[in-house]
């Protein structure tokens, strides 16, 4: 089952990600990554699992594939 979620559009300078990033230790990331690829599923009407993908991150070679999924999400959004 897709939940609805409705993507709102922002932006963020590099200043304020390069901030975010520090402030956080690196969290930012997960989160960055949980809140767009939730968002992408859902424009793009697929099953997602977004909470262990995102925690999956922290395995460093499984964090290239799931990059890579998350950009091909991304680009299917732009479209």
């Amino acid at each position: 089952m897709i939940e609805q979620v409705h993507a709102l559009a922002f932006r963020r300078s590099a200043f304020q990600v390069a901030l975010l990033m520090f402030a956080t230790v690196g969290f930012y990331l997960f989160v960055w990554a949980f809140f767009i690829r939730r968002a992408s599923a859902s424009l793009l009407e697929q099953d997602d699992q977004p909470l262990w993908k995102s925690v999956a991150l922290i395995v460093p070679i499984f964090n290239f594939f799931l990059m890579f999924d998350l950009g091909k999400k991304i680009q299917g959004v732009q479209w």
